[in-house]
């Protein structure tokens, strides 16, 4: 099969490029170095193991529809309370997944995963497919963090609020986009929403909005940004997503325990020239990732407004 030839090569490049293969051998090798006698013999052997992983990579992805073999989590959101069941699966179905639950790499002699995995506590998952003993499939691995109840945010009563975020525009050049000075302000007014639409030019800018934001129910609730340039965004005056620096459009994410009620939220962003964007989305216990509504974010009142 042409397309399953081209696409073993193309990976096989790019995991001996990386040393990922370090990761199917127990030990790795310098290949520039001068060896002899048993060294030889030793990389010798560990060429005919990465040849026998191969092959067997090649005939999972035969199983595969031509695809890389993976182990998937059926649980996105990595933070919970009390204790969780987490699903695995592989693809191909054939494979046999092996997992640790202390972050080190799986091995054929790690436990063998049969059915649901019960979580009652913090742990790093590391999975990996097997098939006759030999590795099929990248490595997959997440954190899963249990929080309790000292971990839950508190809410706060701000007092008179009006729905919408204030916000500050600054004009300069940043790297960092928690880098504006007071200096540099050129408005102060109110906006709707976390939104571009409020620059007052297309470079070498900066906006920090200010707000509250009401959380539904207690829960665990995930909040990332997707930038170009860099974004930091803070929860409780804690940051939750650091997505900070110069890059094109570039996605972030945190989690966050939090009871229901009123919550200080405040979004930094820079832009240095280039492209510009800016998402802002949240994931809550009964809803799935979104773009944050404006009908839950509040603002204080200004005293004076600039613009």
């Amino acid at each position: 099969n042409i397309r399953i030839e081209e696409r073993l090569a193309a990976h096989e490049a790019y995991e001996v490029a990386r040393g990922v293969y370090n990761t199917i051998l127990d030990e790795s090798y310098d290949d520039s170095a001068l060896i002899t006698g048993a060294d030889r013999v030793k990389r010798e052997q560990q060429h005919l193991d990465i040849g026998a992983a191969m092959k067997v990579m090649r005939y999972a992805m035969t199983l595969n529809n031509g695809e890389i073999g993976t182990v998937s989590f059926d649980r996105k959101v990595r933070g919970f309370t009390g204790e969780i069941d987490l699903d695995l699966s592989v693809k191909p179905e054939e494979a046999t997944i092996h997992y640790t639950l202390d972050g080190s790499r799986p091995t054929v002699e790690s436990p063998v995963y049969t059915g649901s995995l019960k979580l009652d506590r913090t742990v790093e998952i590391s999975a990996r497919g097997y098939i006759e003993g030999d590795p099929c499939t990248l490595l997959t691995t997440a954190k899963y963090t249990q929080f309790s109840p000292e971990d839950f945010g508190k809410n706060i009563n701000p007092g008179d609020t009006q729905p919408g975020l204030n916000y500050r525009c600054y004009h300069g050049e940043w790297i960092s986009c928690l880098d504006a000075t007071e200096s540099a302000l050129v408005a102060e007014y109110i906006a709707t929403n976390f939104t571009l639409e409020v620059r007052e030019r297309d470079v070498f800018f900066a906006l920090i909005f200010d707000g509250f934001i009401d959380i539904p129910q207690d829960g665990v609730y995930t909040f990332s940004t997707t930038s170009n340039d860099g974004s930091v965004l803070y929860v409780n005056d804690e940051i939750v997503v650091n997505n900070d620096g110069l890059h094109p459009m570039t996605r972030a994410a945190g989690e966050l325990a939090l009871v229901a009620g009123l919550h200080p939220i405040r979004l930094h962003y820079s832009n240095a020239g280039g492209g510009l964007g800016l998402e802002v989305t949240w994931q809550g216990p009964t809803f799935d990732e979104q773009p944050i509504p404006a009908n839950v974010l509040r603002r204080v009142p200004l005293a004076e407004l600039t613009k």
